[in-house]
């Protein structure tokens, strides 16, 4: 009887040591990522369905990694206030277009932004004036789609 409790002793002991190694371990594995929230845009005559990248994190990630976007898709890129923000194509996969909006109109559309081909230092890409968002949308979307400067981005489904 007294071995056994001894060993119980002692296995009660090992367990608390190793609970904070366990926490640690358990803590040290990466979390995935909720779900990125939706969002159906109307844009001119389309709609793009849009994950919104609303986080720092997600903003700095973005696309990259992604192999394809289906026409129709996006990421949004809110910014509070408005700014110029400063994209680039690391880790991209495919070209894009990148549609600059302020005011819940579209100011500025850079088209066929093509992904790394290199080495060197990444080109950046930034709108000529503050923007409140900006939408990536597969390379060819804009044109394909007719969209233009002035058109109007409309939150909501059609009806």
């Amino acid at each position: 009887m007294r071995m056994q409790g001894r060993t119980m002793g002692i296995a009660g002991a090992a367990l608390v040591a190793l609970l904070p190694f366990a926490w640690l371990t358990l803590r040290a594995r990466p979390q995935a990522d909720p779900p990125l929230s939706m969002v159906t845009l109307n844009i001119g005559r389309a709609v793009v369905q849009a994950e919104i990248a609303d986080t720092i994190e997600r903003k700095a990630r973005g696309l990259s990694g992604r192999a394809r976007l289906a026409d129709g898709s996006g990421m949004l890129f809110p910014f509070v206030p408005p700014q110029r923000p400063q994209f680039w194509m690391k880790d991209m996969l495919m070209p894009l277009d990148f549609l600059w909006i302020r005011g819940g109109k579209i100011v500025q559309i850079t088209a066929d932004v093509p992904p790394p081909s290199g080495s060197g230092p990444l080109p950046l890409y930034r709108p000529a004036v503050d923007v409140d968002a900006v939408l990536e949308v597969p390379a060819g979307f804009a044109e394909r789609a007719g969209l233009a400067v002035g058109d109007l981005v409309q939150e909501g489904n059609i009806p």
